[in-house]
């Protein structure tokens, strides 16, 4: 079952300079589900992690290249679990009460608290997909996007990378089976136009580029069984995160409905 939580705090100090704590904020989630008695199991050896993490920020689902932080202010970041086990190791933990600071390098947040924001099952974004039948797929990348192909590094949105990503994670943790959905993919989901810009986000140490903005992605001769598996994939989008390093920051990402708002589901 996919949740979001969202962790605020204060800052203690004053902080300006680059919005570099992905990896920090990484090993502060890593260290709590850990401890509450989650277990890697095979998502590490698969270099899959069952939870997603945004980047500091003044408002949820922002990113700021450059943060500008007086003490006082108030900064949050979401987590996204994926699956069963962790969403019920990340509840307990966190349990909406305040869990005192977080210490990150050069900034300190105090009076943390962490709320459950938004809550889905599978099912529903099974249920959802079923209803719809887009003939294009806007999705919107918040946060720098970026695609391991190769042992090199593609900062592109490709169809075939962008929904590679959110198949084998869907496969991973979802009890609906979507095999072939990746074949459908490569036979008939075409980019079809842009509107993206390159932004640098501190990855694991060192920074990385990455794509933000828009991408429309068309649909074509798509038969009702494999339509609605393509547009499940593109509703999880927000959940899962798009391409790598999703657990430091990179790839936030939504579908926009036809309107250009952003998913039900945040």
């Amino acid at each position: 079952m996919p949740v979001c939580f969202e962790i605020v705090g204060e800052a203690l100090e004053p902080y300006r300079g680059p919005n570099c704590f992905g990896p920090l904020l990484y090993e502060w989630v890593h260290t709590i589900l850990t401890s509450a008695g989650w277990t890697p199991e095979n998502g590490t050896a698969e270099r899959l992690n069952p939870f997603t993490i945004s980047p500091l920020s003044t408002q949820p689902c922002s990113f700021t290249p450059v943060l500008d932080i007086a003490p006082g202010d108030s900064l949050t970041f979401q987590v996204r679990t994926l699956d069963t086990t962790s969403d019920e190791v990340a509840s307990r933990w966190f349990a909406g009460a305040a869990r005192g600071r977080i210490a990150l390098d050069g900034l300190t947040l105090a009076d943390v608290k962490v709320f459950t924001r938004h809550r889905v099952q599978y099912e529903e974004l099974w249920s959802r997909a079923l209803t719809e039948d887009l003939p294009v797929l806007v999705f919107r990348f918040r946060t720098p996007t970026v695609f391991r192909e190769h042992r090199r590094l593609l900062p592109f949105p490709l169809p075939s990378l962008v929904f590679h990503t959110l198949a084998k994670k869907w496969q991973r943790w979802s009890p609906i089976d979507l095999e072939g959905v990746q074949d459908w993919v490569a036979a008939s989901v075409d980019l079809s136009s842009y509107r993206l810009h390159t932004r640098r986000l501190m990855g694991h140490r060192r920074l990385y580029p990455g794509f933000v903005g828009e991408a429309h992605f068309s649909l074509r001769r798509l038969d009702p069984v494999q339509r609605p598996a393509i547009y499940a994939l593109a509703l999880y989008a927000e959940w899962a995160g798009v391409g790598a390093m999703t657990t430091v920051g990179f790839g936030q990402a939504a579908l926009l409905s036809p309107l250009g708002k952003e998913s039900a589901f945040r």
